[in-house]
C-alpha cells in the first residue's frame, strides 16, 4: 500500500470513529472543559483553534453529503414553523445551536463585546456557506442568529463568572 493510499485508509478509519460518536458528547466534553479551564484563568489562544476545528468537525466535515445544496433564505422561518407546527425536534435544534455556541463566548470573554459577537458571526457564517458549498448541511440564517446568541451568553457567562470570583478575591476579612 502506498503512502497516500494508508492515509486516506487511516483518513477514512478516523471519520467512521468520529462519525460513530454522537456530536452531543464532543460538544459536552469540550464545553466542560472550557468552562474548567475558564474557572481555573487557564485559557489558551489555541484552545478557541481546537473549539472551532471541533466545530467545523461536528458541523461539517463528517456530515453525509447530499446531490442538492439545502438552504432557507428566508430569516426566522424556524420560529413561525414552530409556532404554527410545533415540534421538539425543530426546537432542539434551535437550542443545540445556541449551546454549542455558549464556549465560543467564554472563550472570548477578554475581547471587547462587540468583537466576541463579530468572531462568533463569522464562525457562525463560515460553518453555514461550508454546508451549502460542500452541500452537507442546511443553510439558513436562523442558525446563524442562534450561534450568535449562544456566544453572547457565553460572554455574559463568563463576565458574571469574573465579576463573581473577582469580587470574591478582592474581600478579605479583616481582623
Amino acid at each position: 500500500m502506498s503512502m497516500s493510499n494508508y492515509a486516506r485508509y487511516i483518513m477514512r478509519y478516523a471519520t467512521r470513529i468520529l462519525r460513530g460518536v454522537p456530536s452531543a458528547y464532543w460538544i459536552a466534553a469540550a464545553g466542560i472543559l472550557i468552562v474548567l479551564l475558564a474557572a481555573t484563568r487557564k485559557i489558551r489562544p489555541g484552545l478557541f483553534a481546537s473549539y472551532v476545528f471541533l466545530l467545523l468537525t461536528v458541523t461539517v466535515l463528517t456530515r453525509q453529503r447530499t446531490y442538492m445544496a439545502q438552504y432557507e433564505l428566508i430569516p426566522f422561518w424556524s420560529y413561525r414553523a414552530f409556532f404554527s407546527k410545533g415540534g421538539k425536534r425543530l426546537l432542539a435544534q434551535m437550542l443545540w445551536n445556541v449551546i454549542v455556541f455558549i464556549p465560543v463566548g467564554l472563550l472570548l470573554c477578554r475581547r471587547p463585546f462587540r468583537w466576541a459577537l463579530l468572531i462568533g458571526f463569522a464562525c457562525s457564517a463560515c460553518i453555514e456557506a461550508l454546508q451549502l458549498a460542500l452541500k452537507c448541511g442546511f443553510f439558513e440564517f436562523d442558525d446563524m442568529f442562534h450561534n450568535v446568541l449562544g456566544t453572547a451568553i457565553g460572554y455574559g457567562l463568563a463576565a458574571l463568572f469574573v465579576k463573581l470570583f473577582s469580587g470574591a478575591e478582592k474581600e478579605s476579612p479583616e481582623e
